[in-house]
Parts: structure tokens; C-alpha cells; sequence
């Protein structure tokens, strides 16, 4: 339970709690509570040694571990739980407080940890003024290695990592969006090691494996990105095939006037700012009411083209030739990789002659289209071709497949759902062969365009 009181007010009651929490010894409660004073009180109540009831808090795991004095090595993952939206029940009748059920929300700054889930130490206490408390963040574990020839190494300890998220004044009633980063120095020593004499029933056996509730220090009051809440947070560790990179990737969230779709990484190797790897706008630069520079629009247009959806213009496709890899699936260098647009100007103009511009259309173009796009009509009629328009079109089948999400027919939800409706399988409904869409390859006689037909050399399809 979490109770509000003034202190200072002698006239409010000194009792606090609901009844059924009452106790006098930790054996009045049930399983794992402890009977604790609450507050500056006379009263005692169970409490669960752990976090308060909340939602929309952040959890993060580290992995640590121990090397022993025999070689052996032991590893202990470490939950940390921080943050979050509480109820605090604020009211008082009569000589108790008792206040309705519901109470007020509070967005709660403390933080929490466990290396079994069951034990939790809480390393930072609520409302120390420290950390603005927030609902709707994200954390991050970072291990900063490095790699040294085929060997990787550690330089540092880990850090927690705090972004954004939304606070709450249930005083002014108002939301104040964030877009803050805050960090963490923790250990990498393991909290409970069996051969060092820990066992379950005193989980923090190394004191020196607790974080400092003071070593919190904040990396940036004011991100690249704008302000926001209920967003995801990435964490890509340096490795071969990123050029040893680490990047932090920042997706989506909303705040008080709009939802976001945009995509930001963070290069924690060299301090960089924030860079908007994906915009579908000018929303990181409106949200800060700045005029977006040319170089800006270059940039936010060369990286939005890094994304395609289905809707994508096929202007958009493009082949990447990357290094050459070696027998462990390394790059053997680090060359910039290559880019070659699939289509030129002329083939982006002659397809959308035939109404093919976006990847979705080529994927589910008919017979007539596919075979004017590889220079075919009526006769009399010159048509203009792609000569790779078939390698274009099985890319863009294969995309759109990619991005379908695809409904299970034998599940037991669709049979018993079709039956209870009536429904039958119509199989006449089916769309025949050769014409894009759900439309499955055809044999000679009803063709698709490209699919190569067993017997047959060579297709005359003029006229």
C-alpha cells in the first residue's frame, strides 16, 4: 500500500492502513511479507519487500558473472526494475484514513533489483529529487567491450540506461513529456555466489555487487529526438559486423499531440548526437520548432530511403553489395558497401505507363502488364521493356510475402469459428493462376509472364 499524509498537520489521524494489513510480527504475515512501521506512525503493516503494485515502469537484465579461483565460472542475471505509475490513496474519514479504492496516479522515481526474481533490494528510495519519477521510459543495459584481434575484451563497467518516458503532477494535473537520458555506473560482480557462502535465504551476499543510490548522472536533459513516452529502445552491441559499433536505436512512442514513427540511433563510441536514421517527416525538427536546413532534408531523405514498405515507390530498389566474407563469416574488410539502383529514370516512366509504381502494384500486376513491361503488345504496337522487370517482379513477390501477415487456416479458433458461422470453403472463388495477387504460377496454356514453362524454349506472345 502507498499512503499520502502531511506530517505536519496535527489535526490529521495518526492511523493509517486498511485493516486486513494490520500486524504486530512478521509472522502475522503471509509468505514472503515483512510486518513494518509505515510511516512516522504507531501503526505496522505487511509489506512485500519488494516493489509496489505498478505499470508502465522499464525492466532490464544485466548478465554478470565470477570467475572462480578453479577456473570455473559462475553467472548470475540481474533484473533491475525502475520507475513506473502508482495509486496512492489519498483521503481521510473519521480518526482512519480510508479513502476511496482508486485514489491518484503517481509517477514514481525509485529502483529495484533481483538476481532470482524473488528477492529484490531496492538500490535508489522513492522521491529522492535526484531522478524525476516517470511511467512509460525505457532502460537499457550497455556493456562497453571493445574487440582486441579475435578477442573480446571489457573496458569499464556496465551502465543502466534511462530514456524518456512521461512524469506526472497530480497536484497541477498535467503531464510533462521527457526526452532525457540518464545512466548508471553498476557492478559486474555476481550479488550471490554459492561457493562464497550465499545461499537463498540471503540473496545479497557481496555488498560491493549493489549500485550507488547517488551514482545516477544524466547524459543529456534534452535529446536530439522529441519529448515522448511508451517508445522502444534497442541496444546493439559493437561486433565484426557492425565495424564495432555501439549504437543505440530509439522507435516510436507519442506524446500529448501525436503519435511517432520515426527512428533514431545514439553512437556511443564517440559521444555523437543523436541522428534520425528514419523520418517519414520533419517531426524531430517541427517537435523543437526549427527550420529544417538543406542538409537536413538531404540527410532525412537519404535516410528514409535505408526503409521500404510495400507502398514503397520502385525508385526505392536498390542492390547493396557488401565485403566479401571469410571462412567465420567476417568481414574480411571494411569497405563502404556498394549501392545500384534497380531501375533507371526510363524504366520508373515506362512502368508507370502501365500504372505500376509502387512495389505492391509490380507484385500483383496481371498478365497484360507484365508482359507490355517485357516489350510485348498487340501487334503494331511498340512497347518499351525492362529487361529485368521478371527479377524485379519475384523481389517484389517475395517482399510483399515478407510483410503479410498470414492467418492459420488449420487453427482450431478458424475451424470452429467457420463451422459455428455456416461458412464453407469456397474453393471456386480462387483467383486463377497468372494474374498477380494470391494467384499461384501457371502451366502452358495460362501464364504469368515470367515463370519459365517445362518444354518450352521460347513463348510467342504477340498478339
Amino acid at each position: 500500500e502507498v499512503w499520502s499524509r502531511d506530517l505536519s498537520e496535527p489535526s490529521l489521524p495518526k492511523i493509517v492502513g486498511t485493516l486486513g494489513s494490520k500486524c504486530y510480527r512478521t509472522s502475522d504475515c503471509y509468505g514472503i511479507s515483512e510486518c513494518r512501521g509505515l510511516g512516522n506512525t504507531h501503526e505496522k503493516v505487511c509489506v512485500c519487500p519488494m516493489f509496489s503494485p505498478r505499470e508502465h515502469h522499464s525492466v532490464a537484465v544485466q548478465h554478470r558473472f565470477k570467475i572462480n579461483d578453479d577456473s570455473s565460472v559462475f553467472a548470475e542475471d540481474v533484473i533491475y526494475v525502475v520507475g513506473g505509475f502508482i495509486n496512492v490513496k489519498h483521503a481521510f474519514c473519521s480518526n482512519r484514513s480510508c479513502g476511496p479504492s482508486d485514489g491518484y496516479r503517481l509517477a514514481i522515481d525509485d529502483a529495484w533489483m533481483s538476481s532470482d526474481g524473488r528477492n529484490w533490494f531496492q538500490f535508489k528510495p522513492a522521491f529522492s529529487l535526484l531522478f524525476v519519477g516517470r511511467g512509460g521510459h525505457t532502460s537499457l543495459i550497455v556493456r562497453p567491450s571493445y574487440q582486441l584481434g579475435n578477442v573480446s575484451k571489457i573496458d569499464g563497467s556496465d551502465r543502466l540506461l534511462i530514456l524518456g518516458g512521461e512524469a506526472l503532477n497530480p497536484y497541477e494535473l498535467n503531464t510533462t513529456y521527457l526526452n532525457d537520458v540518464w545512466e548508471v555506473a553498476l557492478p559486474t560482480e555476481p550479488c550471490c555466489v554459492p561457493s562464497d557462502g550465499c545461499t537463498d535465504e540471503s540473496r545479497i551476499h557481496n555488498e560491493s555487487c549493489l549500485p550507488s543510490a547517488t551514482d545516477w548522472e544524466v547524459i543529456t536533459h534534452n535529446s536530439e529526438w522529441p519529448a515522448r513516452a511508451f517508445h522502444t529502445s534497442v541496444y546493439e552491441p559493437s561486433s565484426s559486423s557492425n565495424q564495432f559499433l555501439h549504437r543505440i536505436y530509439l522507435m516510436g512512442g507519442k506524446n500529448a499531440t501525436r503519435d511517432f514513427s520515426d527512428v533514431w540511433t545514439w553512437n556511443l563510441a564517440n559521444d555523437a548526437k543523436w541522428q534520425c536514421d528514419f523520418c517519414s517527416d520533419d517531426a524531430g525538427i517541427e517537435e523543437k520548432h526549427l527550420a529544417p536546413t538543406s542538409d537536413q532534408k538531404v540527410a532525412k531523405r537519404s535516410a528514409t530511403d535505408a526503409y521500404l514498405c510495400i507502398d514503397s515507390p520502385l525508385s526505392s530498389m536498390k542492390k547493396f553489395g557488401l565485403p566479401s566474407l571469410d571462412k567465420d563469416t567476417k568481414f574480411l574488410n571494411y569497405t563502404p558497401r556498394s549501392t545500384t539502383l534497380l531501375l533507371n529514370d526510363t524504366d520508373i516512366a515506362t512502368a508507370a505507363d502501365v500504372g505500376v509504381t509502387t512495389i505492391k502494384e509490380l507484385a500483383s500486376a496481371d498478365l497484360y502488364r507484365i508482359l507490355k513491361l517485357r516489350g510485348f503488345d498487340y501487334p503494331g504496337i511498340i512497347a518499351r521493356e525492362i529487361r529485368n522487370v521478371c527479377y524485379l517482379r519475384a523481389i517484389s513477390l517475395a517482399f510483399v510475402k515478407k510483410c503479410a501477415i498470414e492467418e492459420l487456416q488449420d487453427s482450431f479458433f478458424h475451424q470452429f469459428f467457420f463451422r459455428e458461422a455456416g461458412h464453407a470453403n469456397d474453393e471456386t472463388s480462387a483467383i486463377s493462376c497468372g494474374r498477380g495477387g494470391n494467384s499461384n504460377p501457371c502451366d502452358a496454356g495460362d501464364w504469368d509472364g515470367c515463370t519459365p514453362i517445362p518444354g518450352l524454349a521460347e513463348v510467342d506472345v504477340h498478339g
